[in-house]
Parts: C-alpha cells; sequence; structure tokens
C-alpha cells in the first residue's frame, strides 16, 4: 500500500468557484439576519399574540391544533419573507 494516495491534493478555487462561494455565503447570512429580524418583530409589535389567537380560534380552541396552526403559519410568514432571497439563490445556482 502506497501512503501518497492517501494524503489529500490541495485544489485552489477558480476566482468563478471563490465569487459564488462568496455571493452564497452573503445569501445565506442575509437569509438568517431576515429571519432573526423577523422572530424580533414578532416579540416586540406583539404580532405574536396576535397569530397565536388565531390559531387558537382557527383549531377551534383544540390547544395541539392550535400549536400546529401557529407553527405553520410562522413558517409560511418566514417563507415568503426569504422567497427573493430564494429566487436569487436559484438565478445564481443556474448562472454558475
Amino acid at each position: 500500500m502506497s501512503l501518497v494516495a492517501d494524503i489529500p491534493t490541495i485544489v485552489n478555487d477558480s476566482p468563478e468557484a471563490k465569487r459564488y462561494n462568496r455571493i452564497r455565503r452573503r445569501l445565506e447570512i442575509s437569509d438568517l439576519a431576515i429571519g432573526l429580524a423577523f422572530l424580533v418583530l414578532l416579540l416586540l409589535t406583539g404580532w405574536s399574540a396576535m397569530l397565536r389567537d388565531w390559531a387558537y380560534h382557527g383549531a377551534f380552541q383544540n390547544y395541539t391544533l392550535a400549536v400546529f396552526l401557529y407553527v405553520f403559519m410562522l413558517m409560511l410568514a418566514a417563507k415568503l419573507l426569504g422567497i427573493g432571497l430564494d429566487y436569487y439563490g436559484l438565478r445564481l445556482e443556474r448562472r454558475y
């Protein structure tokens, strides 16, 4: 057995690969920042309590179903906020 075959080789990324990775990192950080800002906004404005009440009434006062509806509404709102970044990420992948 040769030990040389087990040593990983260092590959230098092309300028395009570096640019792509830099843009992807920025997109991921932006998505995280938007999600965090959304959650803080929910807490500071009282919209979280409003969503809780909607979920509770929509679930006909069933607590378990209300929790499910509340989480579903949060996920839907977060996805709608991040749809622009998702689309840009898709376009970025197709470009590279």
